[in-house]
């Protein structure tokens, strides 16, 4: 099974310009058309979180427009940009949101469990997982705990050392302790971060893809600076197999020249 994940958009207005240079919505479709022309087509697409700059209707009607482009199931949560009436609005059709409350659901995806976390205070930027939510996951993933499970969030669930640790999730600890007695999490993907990060954490492992829209430098010397650069769209495909359980891809849109190419085998 491959999944692709999208994620921190921060779609405005199509044709607004981020920081008057980058094109958040050609980078976007950049993103999708490359996973989508892959020779193994993706079985899904999963979107975490900031996909418009500041929930502007007109931008989730223009996402919800090309996703159902390509026909692969596609399922969004929302990010510290995003709002959640507005998305609802938008996405509600397809079904799998809740009719009200947090944006949150669990589908089976065949060989693998989805489980997607709500971590959004609206307005603010960083993000909380109240009793409400733990609460929720932990009957989620109690309900099983043999299929591979992927959890999808916008923040990232632990610390880096870099100036996203301020713009993290309170409730971190609580979510470590439900996440570790659920032996059969294979992954837990997050966007948040503008950039590729991985780390062992709850007895499994991290993932966060690095953005569509822009990237935010590496250089974290300085951990109190944030540096944007206008580097080429980032996207991650999550491949799993039972032999193997989850193998994560990390790539960017580039025209990179074919070198040489040969039969395989």
């Amino acid at each position: 099974m491959l999944i692709a994940q999208l994620t921190d958009l921060h779609l405005g207005v199509p044709g607004d310009l981020a920081y008057g240079q980058v094109d958040p919505a050609a980078n976007f479709r950049a993103a999708l058309d490359t996973v989508t022309s892959l020779a193994t087509r993706p079985d899904m697409i999963l979107l975490t979180g900031d996909l418009a700059d500041s929930g502007l209707d007109e931008a989730y009607s223009w996402l919800d427009g090309e996703l159902a482009r390509h026909g692969i199931p596609s399922y969004v949560i929302p990010g510290n940009h995003d709002l959640r009436a507005p998305m609802r609005a938008a996405f509600g059709h397809r079904g799998y949101l809740p009719e009200d409350g947090f944006l949150q659901f669990a589908i089976d995806a065949g060989p693998l469990r989805v489980v997607a976390l709500d971590t959004v205070i609206e307005y603010q930027t960083d993000g909380r997982l109240c009793a409400e939510r733990l609460s929720w996951l932990s009957d989620r993933l109690a309900e099983n705990r043999t299929t591979p499970t992927l959890i999808m969030m916008h923040h990232q669930p632990l610390l880096t050392g870099g100036p996203f640790d301020a713009m993290g999730i309170d409730g971190r600890e609580a979510l470590e302790a439900v996440i570790a007695k659920a032996p059969n999490v294979e992954r837990v993907i997050c966007g948040h971060m503008h950039r590729a990060v991985t780390s062992a954490w709850a007895g499994t492992t991290v993932s966060v893809c690095p953005a569509t829209a822009f990237q935010f430098d590496l250089d974290q010397a300085d951990p109190t600076t944030f540096r944007v650069r206008a580097e080429p769209p980032g996207y991650q495909l999550h491949h799993w197999r039972p032999e193997t359980g989850l193998i994560s891809y990390t790539a960017t849109v580039t025209e990179a020249p074919v070198l040489k190419e040969r039969a395989n085998g």
